[in-house]
């Protein structure tokens, strides 16, 4: 005869769904208290323990969920003051916090403005953006140049879901600052697209904007848009700068002059032909996959070098071709637009 099989016991429903909540009210009080002990580190005088709590915030948002309960909490507004700490590794700490926090959803932007994030940012950029020494310095470093890439990316979050935040932009002086960080010998390619990636959004139906951008921009976007080279970096720089010159004259693509006209669109039909899904079929195949065993074995030193920068290639071609296709909507929208169709 062949075994019998045991009947395994049923739990009682009741006290299974007891179990179930008492479950999810352990994970809500240790996630709270978390948050507690971060908020007790945010506004302590130790260095170590402010960086520690902030490396614990960006772990925190990349949970769905959190990032409610995190403003709820008040963390923002302990947190935010540290984007003008006087230790390069606080301030890069915090910009890489609350950038990824502004990511979350435009809802969590909002909520960042009302626990007045921007005070501190506008801060940082009058006090240390414009004075952040060139990249080619020796006394510039790697940190520094990260923390105005997450802050200025963290402006272009609060400016893309936030009118309020477009206000604190144009009543500051950052259009003064900004023209500085597009000369690519001087800052590099990832500064010079961060910078026109948030200006391409700060400029859009924004009077006072497009006033600044034609006064203190002209001469460096000019030069962008015949940048050389046909390389991922130098499709997208192009892209963002066409974008903003056409921005500046509200999409009324036939007020630019005649060369320009020809630059831009030659521009766009170069950002568009490039085949994206050959690339990202590239990339998905240089990605590792499980073994056995179910785990990923994850490249290191060169390979994974490497692997970041095919990520870093294919990020660039879609964010091209993303605003290439946002700028003939734009042109299109205006009245002009239908002699280019």
């Amino acid at each position: 005869m062949g075994k019998i099989r045991r009947q395994k016991p049923i739990k009682n429903k009741r006290n299974s769904e007891n179990e179930g909540n008492a479950h999810e009210e352990l994970l809500s009080d240790s996630k709270d208290n978390a948050i507690q002990t971060m908020l007790d580190q945010l506004q302590a005088a130790n260095i170590e323990e402010k960086y520690c709590a902030l490396q614990t915030l960006s772990l925190l948002v990349e949970t769905p969920g959190n990032a409610e309960k995190i403003i709820s909490k008040g963390v923002v507004k302990s947190a935010a003051p540290l984007l003008i700490d006087p230790v390069n590794s606080v301030r890069n700490a915090a910009a890489s916090a609350l950038h990824t926090l502004s990511s979350v959803n435009f809802e969590v932007c909002d909520s960042l403005m009302e626990q007045d994030i921007m005070t501190p940012l506008i801060f940082y950029f009058n006090e240390y953006a414009a004075k952040l020494i060139p990249e080619n310095s020796l006394k510039t470093k790697d940190e520094d140049i990260d923390t105005f890439i997450q802050s200025i990316n963290l402006l272009m979050n609060l400016c893309e879901s936030s009118e309020l935040a477009i206000k604190y932009a144009d009543q500051s002086n950052i259009f003064d600052i900004l023209p500085r960080f597009l000369e690519i010998s001087t800052f590099g390619s990832n500064v010079v697209i961060a910078t026109l990636q948030c200006l391409f959004v700060i400029v859009e139906d924004n009077p006072h904007g497009i006033q600044k951008v034609k006064t203190n921009f002209e001469t460096q976007l000019q030069q962008l848009i015949v940048l050389e080279g046909n390389e991922p970096t130098a499709i997208l720089i192009k892209t963002l700068a066409a974008g903003i010159i056409i921005n500046t004259f509200s999409g009324n693509i036939c007020s630019l002059p005649g060369t320009i006209i020809s630059q831009v669109l030659l521009i766009l039909a170069n950002a568009l032909s490039v085949d994206h899904r050959l690339v990202c079929n590239q990339l998905s195949s240089s990605v590792p996959l499980n073994n056995a065993s179910g785990k990923v074995n994850a490249p290191k030193g060169k390979e994974a070098k490497e692997l970041e920068k095919q990520i870093q290639t294919v990020s660039y071609i879609l964010d091209a071709q993303q605003s290439a296709i946002e700028i003939i909507a734009n042109i299109c929208s205006y009245d002009s637009g239908k002699y280019f169709l």
